[in-house]
């Protein structure tokens, strides 16, 4: 999206994690760090973070300690009130800078996970959940309880430095991080239909599928790996996850049982097997959109960005959430009937029935073209129309 901002001759500056830094310069954006390596060591290396329930009260408190120097920060880089914020909801910085230095706010959601809905509420991580049949009563009780859980959780620091700049205390924190004029989408309104509940004016543009590298060419060892046999099975828990040694190992051995090859795919090869069987191979870093065309289904976390790609591809997929909104997505995937999900836990046996079942099952899949519904969206296009047109009114 910067660089299509880029394109059409505005200056965009990427605030983000220090990793993002080379990616930034690669693709011709100015760039400055809001959170350090240690810091996210902090939240990425602690296993709470991946946990059903727990990764909530972790995430809290990393959050509530980085607030107050990641809007330092960010004050630092807003230059004038003619400077447009597009921010994600979690960073509540954005929805503060807003407030107090009057710049325009634009929320940007990459899953449908993020936008509360009492009418059409996302899958929540553990047995946070209520079945579709409950009663609105209910419905309404349980996301009031929910939403004051988080004013606990994250409203102290937000409250603090309200006060600090002379605004008054506020409820209800995850919806108030919400931009009151657009909030931007970026998936397709049939992975989410839209919700009268939702904020105010907010524009599906479909999912922001972007590999993060200017050579998208699946690497020569993968590529010759894959040319020497039947389409493997692609094994990835997501770029963050530093404690998927387990999954990875009974996700190999459910493929062993099943005599199919595959694919794992980490940058961090201490959490593969220490030795891996020849019908399997690691490569570090692929681009989805050129390898899972390749592959005969991909096994992954549900993160949003894989099941994307996975979609895109139409292949079949197997989900194992471990938190946040991968429950929910793995859900949306089920009801699509592009895949199935499992629990993290499982064992070989189970991986291998699930995948067996997929592998039944994916004729009946595929002819569900989601490739061409994906392949119709210009989703970085629409998002930067729906941005101009924002910054337009606020200029008027």
């Amino acid at each position: 999206m910067g660089r299509e901002l880029n394109a059409r001759g505005h200056q965009v500056q990427l605030l983000a994690n220090e990793s993002f830094a080379s990616l930034a310069s690669v693709n011709g954006l100015a760039f400055r760090s809001i959170v350090s390596p240690d810091q996210t060591d902090q939240l990425l290396n602690n296993p709470n973070n991946w946990h059903p329930t727990k990764s909530a009260l972790h995430g809290a408190r990393w959050m509530n300690r980085m607030l107050e120097p990641i809007y330092d920060v960010c004050r630092e880089e807003i230059h004038c009130k003619k400077t447009i914020i597009v921010n994600y909801p979690g960073v509540f910085a954005g929805k503060l800078l807003n407030e107090i230095h009057g710049n325009p706010l634009i929320s940007l959601v990459p899953m449908p996970w993020m936008l509360l809905s009492r009418k059409a509420s996302p899958k929540l991580a553990g047995p946070l959940n209520l079945p579709q049949s409950a009663p609105r009563f209910l419905v309404n009780a349980f996301w009031y309880g929910l939403e004051t859980l988080a004013d606990q959780l994250v409203g102290p620091p937000v409250n603090r430095l309200r006060e600090k700049h002379g605004l008054n205390r506020i409820k209800r924190i995850p919806r108030w991080s919400y931009s009151n004029d657009l909030t931007i989408g970026m998936f397709p309104d049939w992975y989410a239909p839209p919700q009268t509940d939702w904020p105010k004016n907010t524009q599906l543009v479909g999912f922001a599928r972007f590999d993060g590298h200017l050579n998208p060419e699946v690497p020569c060892p993968t590529q010759a790996f894959i040319d020497a046999g039947a389409p493997p099975i692609a094994i990835t828990f997501g770029t963050g996850m530093r404690h998927a040694a387990p999954m990875f190992k009974n996700a190999v051995d459910a493929c062993e049982q099943l005599k199919l090859r595959c694919i794992l795919l980490s940058a961090d090869s201490k959490q593969l097997p220490s030795e891996l069987p020849s019908s399997t191979h690691h490569c570090p870093f692929a681009s989805f959109e050129r390898l899972f065309p390749q592959c005969a289904a991909v096994i992954h976390h549900g993160g949003i960005g894989t099941t994307a790609q996975a979609l895109a591809a139409n292949l079949p997929q197997l989900i194992m959430p471990l938190a946040w909104d991968q429950f929910d997505n793995a859900d949306r995937v089920r009801r699509l009937k592009a895949g199935d999900s499992i629990a993290s836990n499982a064992s070989p046996e189970i991986i291998a029935k699930a995948l067996a079942k997929l592998a039944a099952t994916s004729n009946a899949l595929r002819p569900t073209d989601y490739a061409n519904k994906i392949g119709r969206q210009s989703p970085f296009k629409d998002a930067a129309d729906h941005i101009e047109s924002s910054a337009g009114r606020h200029q008027e």
